[in-house]
């Protein structure tokens, strides 16, 4: 666990990074949460290890169905394109709507919440990605490129949580 020692409005405040932990699996859409904010040396930020909901997109149920399955035999791989855009879509939203709640209950201005999808199973149910909480004024291409390297190395094997 991190904790964090930030000044809002109303003074002194401090943000662990366990209580942010705590309000992500309190969503509907987060099955699981790994606090891995420890792995990174960057001031004022929380990182987070998050797998959606499996039901959320049930794509696998579609597969069995030989009436789907004929309908979609012909599809050209930009469908799966565009569905993984819907599901960076729902996570956007999701991240946004997160954001908003934390500066709300911080009364802290400054937070910015970004993620990374890392792994995506092989059925389209099983959604992992990254989330970064920064408690900063911070440039999106530096969160970008924060989240990528902490996806990058989840993916090639950090993430022991879901093993």
């Amino acid at each position: 666990m991190v904790s964090l020692k930030l000044m809002n409005d109303n003074g002194k405040i401090q943000v662990k990074s366990r209580d942010i932990k705590d309000l992500l699996l309190m969503s509907d859409d987060i099955e699981k949460c790994q606090d891995i904010s420890d792995t990174i040396k960057e001031k004022d930020i929380l990182v987070f290890d998050c797998q959606l909901t499996k039901d959320l997109f049930l794509a696998s149920k579609y597969d069995t169905d030989p009436i789907v399955s004929s309908l979609t035999e012909g599809l050209e791989e930009g469908y799966f394109d565009m569905f993984f855009e819907d599901i960076r879509d729902y996570i956007k939203g999701f991240t946004d709507e997160f954001e908003e709640d934390l500066q709300e209950k911080y009364g802290f201005d400054d937070v910015r919440c970004h993620f990374e999808i890392y792994s995506i199973g092989q059925d389209f149910d099983d959604f992992k990605f990254i989330l970064l909480v920064a408690f900063k004024r911070i440039e999106i291409q530096k969160l970008d490129s924060i989240v990528k390297i902490v996806g990058r190395r989840r993916l090639s094997g950090a993430s022991k949580f879901y093993s």
